[in-house]
């Protein structure tokens, strides 16, 4: 198991069992999708959406700080179907789907 567990990578186990918490909200009456998140530590946060194929559609690569997170998408920008969400953070990788309905 050599090589595995270096520090600042990503962890094999959460010690802690916390997680960043990733939620997705469709507001159909505003054409509006809201990803939340809370995040457990400091530093660069990268946010990506990617269709059923497996294309990465959106990117957002910010440095974010511990705490509430709140990222607007308008839906006009999104055909129908599947997607998913990828939050990855210096020490985690947490995933989500989404099914959007036009």
């Amino acid at each position: 198991l050599l090589g595995i567990c270096l520090e600042g990578g990503k962890r094999l186990i959460n010690p802690n069992a916390q997680s960043s918490k990733l939620q997705t909200n469709i507001l159909a009456r505003e054409n509006k999708m809201q990803i939340n998140f809370k995040l457990i530590e400091n530093g660069r946060t990268s946010l990506s959406i990617y269709n059923y194929d497996g294309k990465k559609i959106f990117n957002n690569d910010c440095i974010n700080s511990v705490g509430e997170q709140m990222l607007e998408l308008n839906l006009a920008d999104f055909d129908s179907g599947i997607y998913f969400i990828i939050l990855e953070t210096p020490t985690m990788l947490e995933s989500s789907s989404v099914i959007i309905s036009k």
